[in-house]
């Protein structure tokens, strides 16, 4: 099975297409039943497939305001989910559990096989809408280390657009400090618009032009072409759900109509 880094090394640019679950047992917005959040996220994932995704990626985007690591029943409930995931997923596979779980999307990943995890929170301090989380890369990297994950791919966010950091790095300082010292294989930059994500994106890719950069949020089918350009890979969501909210249904349409649009600027060596 092919790794997310391999990928980024052969210039494929991968498209991966997220798989929001629904609130989970245990969380504060916990309502429909889990066989249903779980028969949705299958559905979802075979959506993916069919129309093409290099990946997908599965968060528990439904349990917010969710503790900050994940706990008991978020491992429990995610890796019941992610076997299911993995065994009709025959790309790469990748979890994420907020608000800052990254022991316990190592746990998930590793138990299911998975290929990475994405991290939120790998350098510095962030104020969210539910109080300050940091990054704790020692105790991250030591579990990793104590379950022999070594071979899960860590792609980390850069000023996740859904908090602010306290004592503002500059990117390109918060981006050397998550490669050097959280072991972040790709770096994931999102802003909190289109053209500061842009921004961005292009300002580390001046600076740190060896670094693989991953957008996070806000592509779209219209703006594909310029974040394809400026991206070594592209982490779609909303933009894809039929009503444009991260919880909404998939919309096949829309799923293939991406995939054709990310081929066709592949081909023009975009």
């Amino acid at each position: 099975m092919s790794n997310f880094i391999n990928q980024l090394s052969k210039l494929e640019k991968p498209i991966i297409g997220m798989v929001h679950l629904a609130g989970l047992p245990g969380s504060v917005h916990f309502k429909e039943s889990f066989e249903t959040t779980a028969q949705r996220a299958l559905n979802e994932t075979e959506i993916l497939m069919n129309a093409g995704f290099d990946g997908v990626l599965f968060q528990n985007t439904g349990d917010a305001p969710a503790s900050e690591e994940g706990d008991e029943a978020t491992v429990a409930f995610m890796t019941s989910v992610g076997i299911s995931l993995r065994d009709i997923c025959s790309k790469l596979l990748g979890v994420n559990v907020l608000m800052n779980g990254s022991k316990a999307a190592l746990a998930i990943a590793s138990a299911i096989a998975a290929d990475f995890i994405r991290i939120k929170i790998n350098a510095g301090v962030v104020a969210t809408s539910t109080g300050l989380v940091q990054a704790d890369p020692h105790n991250v990297l030591s579990f990793r280390n104590r379950i022999g994950a070594h071979d899960i791919d860590i792609i980390g966010d850069l000023y996740d657009r859904t908090a602010a950091p306290v004592g503002e790095f500059p990117i390109e300082i918060l981006a050397d400090l998550a490669i050097r010292h959280a072991d972040v294989d790709a770096l994931i930059v999102s802003g909190y618009g289109e053209q500061d994500q842009i921004n961005r994106l292009k300002n580390l890719r001046e600076k740190m032009p060896e670094a693989y950069l991953v957008s996070g949020g806000g592509v779209n089918i219209n703006n594909l072409p310029t974040f394809m350009n400026i991206s070594d890979a592209i982490i779609v969501g909303s933009s894809i759900k039929t009503g444009g909210g991260f919880l909404d249904p998939l919309d096949p349409q829309k799923a293939e109509e991406f995939v054709n649009k990310a081929q066709q600027l592949r081909e023009e060596n975009i």
